[in-house]
């Protein structure tokens, strides 16, 4: 699986980072984890407000490098992670055959409660609106780990639409 997020230096290094922390646990080895930046500068390093706020909830930023999302990347993901709607209408523009693949996170634990979710980009804003958004990132992907190492898959936003 692939987030994405526009420069993969703030978001998406911080969801794929608490995925494989949390899966690390749970079944290791079991999933592929990456992120990406639709307009990320290959090899880029995190944002340094990112890295701090990411090292107080005891996750290491540091050794992460940008890339950039390529069509290899999207055809070999089984689910593709954007961060809000205006990474996800640019990814079922570029790659509609991907389009089932690409669902936004969601808040709820039930299936009466789930609901999409936006992670806004916190790129302007100070360090505490970057911790703010990963405390949302840490319970939104704690959930999908849930889901994911029990082995439920999880749903697409056209699944969804269709059990409703």
């Amino acid at each position: 699986m692939v987030y994405v997020c526009r420069g993969n230096i703030i978001r998406s290094p911080m969801a794929e980072a608490l995925l494989k922390q949390s899966l690390a646990r749970r079944c290791p080895d079991e999933i592929a984890v990456r992120s990406a930046g639709l307009y990320a500068r290959r090899g880029q390093r995190a944002d340094p407000r990112a890295r701090r706020a990411a090292r107080l909830l005891g996750v290491d930023l540091e050794g992460h490098r940008a890339r950039p999302v390529t069509r290899a990347l999207i055809e070999r993901a089984d689910l593709i992670v954007p961060m809000d709607s205006l990474i996800e209408a640019d990814l079922r523009g570029r790659y509609p055959r991907a389009a089932h693949k690409i669902a936004l996170l969601h808040t709820g634990d039930g299936d009466s409660r789930r609901r999409p979710i936006e992670i806004a980009d916190p790129y302007d804003g100070d360090e505490a609106e970057i911790r703010r958004c990963y405390e949302l990132l840490r319970s939104c992907v704690g959930r999908q780990a849930e889901e994911l190492s029990a082995g439920r898959p999880v749903e697409t936003e056209k699944e969804a639409r269709r059990a409703r």
